[in-house]
C-alpha cells in the first residue's frame, strides 16, 4: 500500500527546512561573522532553555523541578561568561615578582 503525503504534510517539510534550517543558520552565521565564535557561541547553551520555556507555553508540557534548575544553570552560566571583567592596571612580570 503506497501512502501519498498531503499538502499539509509538504507544507510541514516545507516550513521546517525553511525556518528551520535556512533562516536559522543563515542567522547564526551572521551572528558568528559579527561578533566572532568565541563571544557568539555562549548562546548556543540557551537553546534548551527556550526549547523548554516554549514547550511549557505552548504544548502545555510540565515544568519539573530538575528542568528548572538545569535552566537556571545555564542563565547562570551565560550571565558569569557575559559578565565584564574589569579592566587592571596592567604591570610587567617584572613588577609583579617585587
Amino acid at each position: 500500500m503506497q501512502v501519498v503525503p498531503s499538502p499539509l504534510s509538504w507544507a510541514s517539510l516545507l516550513y521546517g527546512a525553511v525556518l528551520g534550517v535556512l533562516v536559522a543558520n543563515t542567522l547564526w552565521q551572521r551572528a558568528v561573522r559579527a561578533g566572532g565564535a568565541t563571544q557568539v557561541l555562549v548562546y548556543l547553551y540557551l537553546e534548551p532553555v527556550g526549547a523548554l520555556v516554549l514547550a511549557t507555553l505552548l504544548l502545555g508540557e510540565r515544568l519539573g523541578v530538575l528542568q528548572a534548575i538545569g535552566g537556571a544553570l545555564a542563565l547562570a552560566g551565560v550571565g558569569l561568561v557575559r559578565r565584564p571583567v574589569p579592566k587592571q592596571a596592567e604591570t610587567s612580570p617584572v613588577e609583579e615578582l617585587l
